[in-house]
This record gives C-alpha cells, structure tokens and sequence, in this order.
C-alpha cells in the first residue's frame, strides 16, 4: 500500500523573471522553517497564478506539491499550518457490494439527457 504524504506549499511568491528553481529553493525553506526535511521530499509546480495588483511588481504566486514516503510527526502539523502549508488527506474508496436493496432507484443521467436533446429539437415547446 502506498502510504505517501502530500503537502501543498502556498503563497510562493517569486518576480515574473525568475526560474523554477527559485521557487523550489523557496518552498524547501518554508517545509525547513515547519519540521519537515526536505531532503525526504520530491517537489513539483502545482499552480501559478499572476499577482498584478501593482501595476510596477507583477508577480508570480507558486503553490507547489511535496510529496513524502515518510510519514510526518503530528507536533509539527501546527507549525505546518503557520507556515501556510496545507496536507492533503489521501481517502482510499473501497467499494464492494451490498446485499442490501437500494432505498432509491438508481439515475440514468445520459438517458435524461438525450431525451431531452430530442425533446427540444424536435421543436414540441
């Protein structure tokens, strides 16, 4: 099983001229600041956004994905969250079946759809 963790590292922000390793650099400095060793981390870009509020210092906003095989203490999850360090939970859905009758019948979206599509073109409004 795969028991890896995800943290997503906000509020990145780098002039629009600098490169991505900047913005690496930054994020292992914010994950450093919160506990969490960076060294055990595999980073990459998750979103970019443009900061133009000030027409002189446009800006780029970086959130980054880090991603750990290790499991981290729960002591620094506090200081996680001051750094504005968000941890993604990671749900595993494990369907099986019931043996017990449905309290609802089941919805045929694409059936409604499509007799809806021949309801409209067939011009009966």
């Amino acid at each position: 099983m795969n028991s890896s963790v995800e943290f997503l590292i906000g509020g990145i922000s780098v002039s629009v001229l600098a490169d991505d390793e900047l913005v690496f650099k930054k994020a292992k400095e914010k994950m450093k600041r919160a506990g969490v060793s960076p060294s055990t981390l595999h980073f990459r870009l998750y979103k970019r956004s443009v900061d133009a509020r000030r027409r002189d210092d446009i800006r780029f906003v970086y959130t980054v994905l880090a991603t750990s095989k290790e499991p981290i203490s729960a002591h620094s999850n506090a200081r996680l969250q001051a750094e504005g360090i968000k941890i993604l939970q990671q749900e595993h859905l494990n369907p099986t079946l019931g043996n017990q009758p449905l309290s609802y019948r089941p919805m045929d979206f694409m059936h409604r759809f499509f007799w809806l599509c021949h309801y409209f073109r067939s011009g009966a409004m």
